[in-house]
């Protein structure tokens, strides 16, 4: 009873700065009596949420160090606690995000941490995406910094935000492509002199089918001194991808599209030095690296 009253000193008061430290989980097992406590209280909050007369336990965090065989989903498994739940309180933009012997928080309960401040592309969407709840303002403790969250409990990752984390959300648009060409400054091979690529090219034989890399639908098509016979795809959250050098579009604007239609074949329209695609991706007005939103 009484190590049950000493953690309950910690509990996270909403919004105050009222956990400085977190108890420390040695070991995710049942010899560890800190996470035979998560575990109840993990258990305790999926039965609030079944019915409508038991309320869920107080929020608690406790410090898990991760060893080298630990995962994201092996750690979530283990406590019963949604991967969601765990990335966004540590702020994790990936799975592999998290390294082994670099302390992780674990919260008692299922639910989205939003920050505040988003410091990346991720955050901001997670920030704009409608929920179910306001949220609560909760401070959490990171060495001599905090950081403000707004916590959704119970709730998780839309499908899209998924697809995001688990950096799934395009295709790529050729098959048997090689990267001749990344995102960012280089040096043009048209005018040898330094400028920024605002997408990547795509190296493959003349003629090879161009696909969508996710579904949506085409909100231009048309013919650039530079890009060539190009195509613009609208997708949800707000992004675009954009399809160059073509030799021929395939697509009408308007039209609606899936991952297996074929929109366009590789060509060399425009600026280039043999046949590529050249792919890029827009979320909002800003031209964001395809790499990071790939799967490969």
């Amino acid at each position: 009873m009484m190590g049950r009253v000493f953690l309950l000193s910690c509990i996270l008061t909403l919004p105050s700065l009222a956990q400085p430290w977190y108890p420390l989980i040695r070991d995710l097992s049942s010899s560890d009596p800190l996470f035979k406590q998560l575990l109840a209280d993990v258990a305790s909050s999926h039965l609030a949420a079944s019915r409508t007369d038991a309320d869920p336990p107080p929020l608690l965090l406790y410090l898990y160090v991760p060893s080298p065989s630990d995962t994201l989903m092996t750690i979530a498994a283990a406590a019963n606690i949604p991967y969601d739940a765990i990335a966004t309180l540590n702020r994790l933009q990936h799975p592999d995000d998290l390294i082994p012997g670099t302390p992780l928080l674990l919260p008692n309960q299922p639910g989205l941490f939003v920050p505040t401040e988003p410091r990346t592309d991720f955050e901001q969407y997670l920030a704009v995406s409608p929920r179910s709840s306001q949220g609560r303002e909760v401070v959490v403790h990171t060495g001599e910094a905090s950081t403000r969250f707004l916590f959704h409990p119970g709730e998780g990752f839309t499908p899209l935000e998924r697809l995001l984390f688990l950096n799934v959300f395009f295709q790529m648009p050729v098959k048997g492509a090689r990267i001749t060409s990344t995102f960012g400054h280089r040096i043009s091979p048209i005018t040898g002199k330094t400028s920024f690529h605002y997408g990547i090219d795509l190296a493959v034989s003349e003629g090879t089918p161009v696909y969508p890399a996710r579904e949506g639908k085409v909100v231009a098509t048309g013919k650039d001194p530079v890009l060539g016979l190009y195509i613009i795809i609208a997708h949800a959250g707000g992004y675009k991808t954009l399809y160059g050098h073509l030799e021929e579009i395939t697509v009408a604007e308007g039209e609606e599209v899936v991952l297996s239609s074929v929109i366009g074949r590789v060509g060399t329209t425009g600026l280039t030095t043999g046949p590529h695609l050249h792919f890029g991706t827009q979320l909002g007005e800003r031209w964001k690296d395809p790499l990071q939103f790939l799967r490969r």
